[in-house]
């Protein structure tokens, strides 16, 4: 094996033992750390850089929200989702930075509740079907898309509210679009995809 082979697979396995570490036990903020550490090292090379940088992403994929173990999340969140759920079985759960989100099927749909820290609840988030959206939140779509097709549509509550969060392409296009349960227009986005070489 020459010395740029193996500099690349010891680069590869530095890149897989830094994806099983972040994804097992360092937070998202210390995760970047360590990856600007590595960038900020002179010792490498840009090329080195580039390639480290791509693996990572690519193999650490669930760094913002990544499941974590039941036994980790803290009792006062527990007791939050079961005492608001009427405890829910199999609850799977996920940290998205340092809120806790709490997956469980609830009448052959997953609901996902998250709550910070301290236990306050943030929102929570249940797929609906076109259906059953109210008729002012249907005429806000009809308004801003004329033709459209339909990806995914979610129920969002919040304390402030209810929203709904509907995914669709429009002209060829992908959209993130939030309508308020008033038919109020919240946010509209295009979701940029990137296209494969």
């Amino acid at each position: 094996m020459n010395r740029k082979a193996a500099n690349g697979s010891c680069l590869i396995g530095g890149a897989i033992r830094a994806n099983l570490t972040l994804n097992s036990s360092i937070k998202p903020g210390y995760a970047i750390q360590i990856i600007s550490l590595f960038l900020n090292n002179p010792q490498f090379t840009i090329m080195k850089k580039a390639f480290f940088l791509i693996t990572a992403v690519l193999l650490s994929g669930n760094i913002i929200a990544q499941a974590v173990d039941h036994s980790t999340v803290p009792e006062n969140v527990i007791s939050a989702l079961n005492k608001a759920y009427l405890n829910p079985p199999q609850v799977k759960w996920e940290m998205d930075y340092d809120n806790y989100i709490g997956k469980f099927e609830r009448d052959k749909v997953e609901v996902a509740v998250t709550y910070n820290k301290d236990a306050v609840w943030l929102m929570t988030e249940i797929p609906v079907s076109h259906k059953s959206l109210p008729a002012a939140v249907k005429s806000c779509l009809t308004k801003q898309f004329d033709i459209y097709k339909e990806n995914d549509i979610e129920r969002v509550d919040k304390p402030a509210g209810v929203c709904y969060q509907i995914d669709l392409e429009y002209n060829q296009k992908t959209y993130e679009v939030l309508i308020s349960e008033s038919g109020e227009l919240v946010k509209r986005e295009e979701v940029k995809e990137y296209k494969k070489e």
